[in-house]
Formats: C-alpha cells, sequence, structure tokens
C-alpha cells in the first residue's frame, strides 16, 4: 500500500461539517496505526452520490434497484476521482 484515498465530506459551499470532523479524527488514528509511509489523500465527496444518481438511472430505472447500488457506485467515483489526481 502507497496510499490511502479517503473520502472528505464537505458542505456544498465547501465548509466542514461534523462528520467531516469525525474523518480527520479517524484519518489522524489511521495514519498513526500506518505510519508515515503511507500516505493518505483526502477525496471530495460533493455530488459523488448525485453523480452515482445520474450514472445509475439508464440502467436500473426502479430507485428500488438503484438504491442497492449508489453507494458502490459512489466509492467507484472516488476512486475514480483519486487516480484523476495522481
Amino acid at each position: 500500500i502507497e496510499k490511502i484515498a479517503m473520502g472528505y465530506p464537505l458542505h456544498m459551499d465547501g465548509t466542514a461539517s461534523g462528520i467531516t470532523e469525525q474523518v480527520e479524527h479517524f484519518t489522524r488514528r489511521l495514519q498513526k496505526s500506518v505510519g508515515d509511509s503511507i500516505g493518505i489523500t483526502f477525496i471530495d465527496e460533493r455530488l459523488s452520490s448525485f453523480e452515482a444518481e445520474e450514472t445509475l438511472k439508464p440502467i436500473h430505472h426502479d430507485y428500488k434497484k438503484r438504491k442497492k447500488h449508489l453507494d458502490s457506485m459512489s466509492a467507484l467515483i472516488l476512486l475514480k476521482r483519486f487516480m484523476e489526481i495522481r
């Protein structure tokens, strides 16, 4: 492992939320655990769920079917963003 991609939840205006603080706290603990040889990169999560929803609409017209795949698709979108900034 060279890097860890960490989703970074922000409000649409770019300000931090309570969840952002929890992610930062978790990331500090994780960094201590893995050491400095492994970097952690924050990936902006804004609109990832919306993008996942839009990507899945043509595939699954029924929302209940789409909902099953939203988290996985959102994770793929974050991974894609991570790969684009590497």
